[in-house]
C-alpha cells in the first residue's frame, strides 16, 4: 500500500519538535520530581539525625550529671579514708612517748638530769639527741651502760664530755625502737 503524505514537512518537523520538547519536558519534570523526593529525603534524614542529636546531649548530660556524682563521691570517700588512715596513725602511735619515757626513766640512773631532749621520728623507731649533765664519770658510765643492754636501745653514742665545775656535761644520740606487739 502506498501513503501519501500530505503534510508540509515544516508541519512535521514542528511536530517532532513538540513531541521532542515535551519529551524533554517530562524528563526534566521527571528529573526535578526525582531530585524533589531526594532532597525532601535529606531533609527528613537530617531532620531525624538533629532530633537523635538532642536526644543524645540530654542522655549526655544525664550521664554527665551521675559522673560528677561520682566523681564528689570518689572525693569525700578518698577523703574519708584520709582521715581514717591519720586517725589510724594517732591511734596506734598515741601512747609511743609515755611509753619511751618510761622505759628511759627507767634506766636512768640518780645523779644525771636531762637539759635538752629532741626525737627524729624514722618509721617505728625514733633517733633521740638529748643533751645532759651528770654528777661524775660513774654515773655517766653507768648510763651509757644500761642503755647498751636495753633491748629498745641501740646504737648509743655518747659526746664529748666537758666540765663545767664538779658536773659533767655530754650529749648522748641513739635509736629508739618497741617491738611489735609489746605493750604501748
Amino acid at each position: 500500500m502506498i501513503t501519501i503524505n500530505l503534510l508540509p514537512p515544516e508541519y512535521r518537523a514542528m511536530a517532532r519538535r513538540r513531541q521532542v520538547i515535551m519529551l524533554c519536558t517530562l524528563a526534566g519534570g521527571a528529573v526535578g520530581i526525582l531530585m524533589i523526593l531526594f532532597l525532601a529525603g535529606q531533609i527528613a534524614r537530617a531532620s531525624r539525625l538533629e532530633k537523635r542529636a538532642r536526644v543524645l546531649e540530654q542522655e549526655l548530660s544525664k550521664q554527665q550529671m551521675v559522673v560528677n556524682q561520682i566523681k564528689q563521691i570518689d572525693a569525700a570517700r578518698s577523703e574519708l579514708q584520709n582521715k581514717v588512715s591519720l586517725i589510724q596513725n594517732l591511734s596506734q602511735k598515741r601512747l609511743v612517748y609515755p611509753v619511751l619515757f618510761d622505759d628511759f626513766l627507767a634506766l636512768m640512773p640518780a645523779g644525771v638530769w636531762i637539759t635538752s631532749f629532741q626525737t627524729t621520728s624514722h618509721g617505728n623507731s625514733l633517733t633521740i639527741t638529748l643533751q645532759a649533765k651528770a654528777a661524775s664519770n660513774f654515773v655517766v658510765a653507768n648510763w651509757i651502760n644500761n642503755l647498751e643492754t636495753s633491748h629498745y636501745f641501740q646504737s648509743s653514742l655518747i659526746g664529748p664530755i666537758t666540765y663545767e665545775g664538779s658536773n659533767a656535761s655530754f650529749t648522748v644520740t641513739c635509736e629508739y625502737a618497741r617491738p611489735a606487739g609489746s605493750r604501748g
